[in-house]
C-alpha cells in the first residue's frame, strides 16, 4: 500500500516537472506555471479518483473523463436520484449564466446591472457546487465506514482526506 502511494507521488511529481519544463521552454512565464500546477492537480485528482472508483467497484477509466468522473463520484458517495437532481440544478444555473441574455430595465447604466445579474448567477452556481461537495462528503463518509469527523475533513480539506480515503484499507458499503 505504501509503495502505491509513493509511486503515485513520484508520477505526479514527474509530470509536474515535465510540464514546468515545457512551459518554460515555450516562454510562458507565469501562465506556464499556472498551467503546470493545474495539470499536476488534475493528474493527482484522476489518480485519487481512479483508486476510489476501484474501491467502489466502478470502472476506473471513468476517472479520466471530465464530467463523467463527477457523475460517478456522485453515484459512489450518495443516492443516484439525488445526484441527478443536483446535477440538473447546477446545469440549469450554468445555462442561465452563459446562454440566456439578461433583461435589463432602463437604468442609467444597463451594463452594470447586466454584470451584477451575471455575478449573482455565478455566485449561485458556485454555491450549488459547494453544496454538492458538502452533500457528497457528508453522505459518502459512512459508505466507507468513516466517522462524522472524517466527513468534516472531506468537506474542509478534500485534497488531504480524499487521498486518505482512496489509499487506506477501508471498504465501500452501500446502505
Amino acid at each position: 500500500m505504501n509503495g502505491e502511494v509513493q509511486e503515485v507521488a513520484a508520477t505526479v511529481a514527474e509530470v509536474a516537472k515535465s510540464t514546468v519544463k515545457a512551459a518554460e521552454a515555450s516562454g510562458g512565464g507565469q501562465t506556464g506555471l499556472i498551467i503546470a500546477v493545474a495539470a499536476a492537480a488534475y493528474i493527482f485528482f484522476v489518480v485519487v479518483m481512479w483508486k476510489l472508483f476501484q474501491k467502489a467497484g466502478v470502472e476506473p477509466w471513468k476517472a479520466v473523463i471530465p464530467g463523467l468522473n463527477i457523475i460517478c463520484l456522485f453515484r459512489i458517495m450518495s443516492d443516484t436520484d439525488t445526484c441527478w437532481g443536483m446535477i440538473l440544478t447546477g446545469v440549469l444555473v450554468l445555462f442561465l449564466w452563459c446562454i440566456i441574455p439578461v433583461p435589463v430595465p432602463k437604468p442609467s447604466d444597463p451594463k452594470k446591472i447586466q454584470i451584477l445579474v451575471r455575478m449573482l448567477l455565478l455566485f449561485a452556481g458556485v454555491e450549488i457546487c459547494f453544496g454538492f461537495h458538502i452533500f457528497n462528503s457528508w453522505n459518502g463518509a459512512p459508505r466507507f465506514k468513516k466517522s462524522e469527523a472524517f466527513a468534516v475533513g472531506l468537506i474542509l480539506l478534500p485534497f488531504i482526506f480524499y487521498p486518505i480515503l482512496a489509499f487506506d484499507k477501508s471498504e465501500y458499503h452501500v446502505y
